[in-house]
């Protein structure tokens, strides 16, 4: 092995083992940002938190792929700041309220089987029930979108902001069955959150909202009654916060949850992962949050408030039967079957076992998760089955580099977890395997920066490719450089560090994507 080569080779492996997990992780004090230096706001245990508003569906409504980017970008800007140090509270804003629920209960009233929903008495639900129940609401919610009037509506609407006792019944059973639904799907993501919360908890706090506003010279009233948030003289920089009849709109229930974390939770930096239809919404949000005295809150570079995304295309399999919607649920599940089918067909890749449906299942979320991230954010993704699996090169040749590490242990050979003391003979018999082991180390010096760039910028993508690099890199390493078959002093030990660094970073960029790793498939 050439010297240049045994270095960065010993630099790499030396890196790695010393800084451990946290390889690769260190957030600097400033960046250059767009022409100048912007001073960064510094993890530690006393610095405020930030909060990621993600995923945020509706309640009876089922996850469906337009929901799933969301979910899974929002995932990433929660691991991601973990991994910098930030505390980070992910939150799950839930539409539980406004003219959505109403035309749900419009309908189950006009047409539905409210029977299927169950009582508030029954203890327990099992996930059939839950299921059953959310596909009959959405049915419902589908045919009363095009059969109902206006004034059956606002009628339904008009009760629940009045508290009517049939209409909160239906209000809390669906939620609850809706959130078994959720809580299924988002498990198969591997998706969780810090807190739920939801629009009602805001729905009866407009007056407060409106006496800020006031205070602060930004209330101001439509020719028909209604009260708005003015934040220039313009009617473009005009926001209802209030209808006329004294409901509330969700532009005042988004201010109200974000003030309310910043002041209740002592939130500071706040994201939200919502699609780029979205702009407008929160772009007047972090103005109105600005004027109120939050500008923390509307963030400065280098990160957005509105973490925005393009739109999902192509996501085609067993649909619902109820307007059409492609569920989330059904895409896990003809990702599950095609993984089956898949490993059936290659002797490489077999799954094999009792929980052959489990690790299916696993690999088909990751594959899911993982195409949501391989184009930049605004870009909308076109996604299919077909493409480079990528995902699933990762998950196999993490679980391939912890088979050889059990193995060698098996064997008595074992990585020193000190790198001052690593044995770097690799024992590079011919060009080959010097220009794959050079490689390798390459790719182990450049996550740092790699993953720096995508906390920076919050582009999952830049991820992802470096992981298809790094996966490629190891995946020749493993050809050239077998271990076991390897004598101790001649080089096993050194290329079991390197597999074993190797291990590590790959860990550590799934897990910043928000895949788990698996071990064994």
């Amino acid at each position: 092995m050439s010297a240049p080569v045994a270095k960065r080779v010993s630099d790499a492996v030396s890196a790695v083992i010393r800084a451990g997990p946290a390889y690769g992780l260190a957030q600097p004090v400033s960046v250059e940002w767009r022409g100048a230096r912007c001073q960064l706001p510094q993890p530690g245990p006393q610095s405020a938190p930030v909060f990621v508003d993600f995923s945020s569906v509706n309640v009876a409504k089922p996850l469906h792929a337009g929901h799933l980017r969301a979910t899974v970008l929002g995932n990433f800007v929660v691991q991601i700041n973990r991994a910098f140090g930030h505390r980070v509270i992910g939150i799950n804003y839930l539409g539980d309220w406004g003219r959505q629920f109403a035309l749900l209960l419009a309908g189950m009233e006009s047409f539905g089987r409210p029977e299927l929903l169950g009582s508030e008495d029954d203890q327990q639900v099992s996930e059939q029930v839950s299921r059953l129940a959310v596909q009959h609401m959405q049915s419902v919610y589908a045919r009363a979108g095009t059969e109902l009037p206006a004034e059956a509506v606002e009628s339904a609407y008009a009760r629940l902001e009045s508290g009517e006792p049939q209409a909160m019944r239906l209000w809390r059973l669906a939620k609850r069955h809706s959130l078994a639904e959720l809580d299924a799907c988002y498990r198969r993501l591997s998706v969780s959150f810090d807190r739920l919360e939801f629009e009602s908890d805001y729905a009866k706090q407009t007056g407060k909202l409106l006496a800020l506003l006031d205070r602060r010279g930004l209330l101001a009233a439509a020719p028909d009654g209604a009260k708005l948030l003015r934040l220039a003289d313009s009617a473009d920089d005009e926001a209802v916060v209030q209808k006329r009849d004294g409901s509330s709109l969700y532009f005042g229930r988004d201010l109200l949850a974000a003030l309310d974390r910043a002041d209740n939770l002592g939130c500071g930096r706040a994201h939200y992962v919502v699609e780029s239809a979205q702009r407008l919404h929160f772009d007047r949000l972090g103005r109105a949050l600005t004027a109120l005295g939050r500008p923390d809150l509307a963030n400065p570079s280098p990160w957005p408030m509105h973490v925005e995304f393009g739109r999902v295309e192509g996501m085609s399999t067993r649909r619902s039967g109820s307007g059409g919607v492609v569920l989330l649920r059904n895409i896990l599940d003809v990702g599950q079957a095609r993984m089956l089918e898949r490993s059936k067909a290659s002797p490489n890749r077999r799954i094999d076992g009792s929980d052959a449906s489990s690790i299916a299942d696993r690999l088909a979320a990751s594959v899911v998760a993982m195409e949501m991230m391989r184009v930049r954010r605004l870009q909308p993704v076109k996604f299919s089955w077909d493409s480079d699996n990528s995902a699933v090169g990762a998950q196999y040749c993490h679980a391939r580099l912890c088979s050889l590490a059990s193995k060698a242990a098996k064997a008595g050979i074992s990585s020193p977890d000190d790198g001052s003391s690593i044995d770097l003979a690799l024992n590079l018999a011919g060009p080959k395997a010097a220009t794959a082991a050079n490689e390798l180390a390459e790719q182990l010096l450049a996550y740092p920066d790699t993953a720096l760039e995508a906390f920076l910028t919050y582009e999952p993508c830049v991820l992802v490719a470096y992981t298809n690099r790094l996966v490629s890199r190891a995946n020749a390493c493993l050809r050239v450089l077998p271990v076991l078959t390897c004598a101790k002093d001649s080089g096993a030990i050194g290329r079991l560090a390197l597999f074993n660094s190797t291990r590590s970073v790959l860990a550590s960029a799934m897990r910043l994507l928000g895949l788990t790793p698996m071990l064994s498939i």
